[in-house]
C-alpha cells in the first residue's frame, strides 16, 4: 500500500475580510469525499443553498481553525460562489495530477461501441476501494480527496496487474502521461 506521508500536503489558499480582524489569508485543507461529492453535486446543479453551505464546510477547515458560515458567505453574488466554487474544483484536480493520483486510461473501445449501450456504475470507485482496502463506504467517505484518489489509483494498478491484458493496458496507459 502506498505511504500517505509521501503525499504533499496541498492546502487551497483563500483570503477573507472581517470586521474584527482585516483582511488575512487561510489555508484551506482538502475536503473529505463526502464534502467534495457534495460540492460538485451543488455546481453541476446550480443549487445556490447547498452551495453556501458546502464550500462554508469545505472552508472552515483551515489552518486557523477559523469558522465560516454561509452567512459569511451571502456577503458574495450567486454567480461570485459558483466562481469560487469552480477555482476549488479545479485548483483539486491541478494537484491530482501534479501528485500523480489519476487513474490510468487507455483510448480503446467503449463499451457502447460493443453493446450499443452503456450501463454507468455509480459506485465502482467505492466497490475498487473497498475490495483493496477493505474499508466500508462510510470510511471512504470521511477520507480527504487526495487520499481516496491515491487509494483508487492504487487498486486500478493492482487490478490491471493481475491479467496479461491489464498489463499490455498499463504500458499503454503510461506511455501516453
Amino acid at each position: 500500500m502506498f505511504d500517505f506521508a509521501r503525499l504533499k500536503r496541498i492546502t487551497y489558499p483563500f483570503k477573507i475580510e472581517t470586521e474584527e480582524d482585516g483582511e488575512f489569508e487561510l489555508k484551506v485543507y482538502p475536503p473529505t469525499v463526502q464534502d467534495f461529492k457534495k460540492l460538485t453535486f451543488a455546481v453541476e446543479c446550480k443549487n445556490r443553498i447547498a452551495l453556501y453551505k458546502v464550500v462554508a464546510d469545505i472552508y472552515s477547515n483551515n489552518n486557523k481553525k477559523y469558522e465560516i458560515t454561509p452567512q459569511m458567505l451571502y456577503v458574495f453574488t450567486p454567480a461570485a460562489i459558483f466562481r469560487m466554487a469552480a477555482g476549488f474544483i479545479l485548483w483539486l484536480k491541478e494537484a491530482r495530477e501534479e501528485q500523480h493520483l489519476n487513474i490510468p486510461h487507455f483510448s480503446g473501445k467503449e463499451d457502447s461501441e460493443n453493446t450499443g449501450y452503456t450501463l454507468p456504475v455509480m459506485t465502482f470507485e467505492e466497490k475498487i476501494i473497498r475490495d483493496y482496502t477493505g474499508f466500508s463506504f462510510r470510511e471512504m467517505e470521511s477520507l480527504n480527496v487526495f487520499e481516496y484518489w491515491q487509494y483508487l489509483r492504487d487498486a486500478i494498478l493492482c487490478e490491471l496487474k493481475k491479467t496479461p491484458g491489464g498489463r499490455e493496458m498499463m504500458e499503454e496507459a503510461y506511455c501516453f502521461e
